[in-house]
């Protein structure tokens, strides 16, 4: 139960503080609304290469955990070798993220970027 809380508190919290902290950026960096952008004007170029990198890891850890969370319940379920599966998977979301732009984001709703 405590991996689960801390699991949904570390994913949201973040988008959460970004969605109170949205206007006060927009209004201090008009050009650009990315959070690495508003760093780097604010702190520097060394501070968005950072923020960069430790956006890659995050993204990176999260991404592990969710192919072995997908092994191990295809293990569970099947009693069959998840790692089919997850190579499977990797291989399918490469393909559909892989065009430019990629398809996933480009046809979002007009309510999830108002300007």
């Amino acid at each position: 139960m405590q991996g689960l809380v801390v699991y949904s508190l570390a994913s949201a919290l973040p988008i959460l503080i970004f969605a109170a902290l949205g206007p006060i950026i927009r209004r201090k960096c008009p050009e650009g609304f990315v959070l690495t952008e508003w760093t780097r004007q604010r702190y520097g170029i060394v501070a968005a290469l950072y923020l960069s990198f430790m956006t890659l890891v995050t993204l990176f850890l999260y991404m592990v955990a969710e192919l072995s969370a997908v092994g191990q319940v295809i293990t569970a379920l099947t009693s069959l070798d998840g790692l089919p599966v997850i190579i499977v998977e990797c291989v399918v979301t490469t393909i559909y993220t892989c065009p430019s732009p990629c398809p996933a984001t480009s046809h979002r709703p007009t309510f999830a970027n108002p300007t």
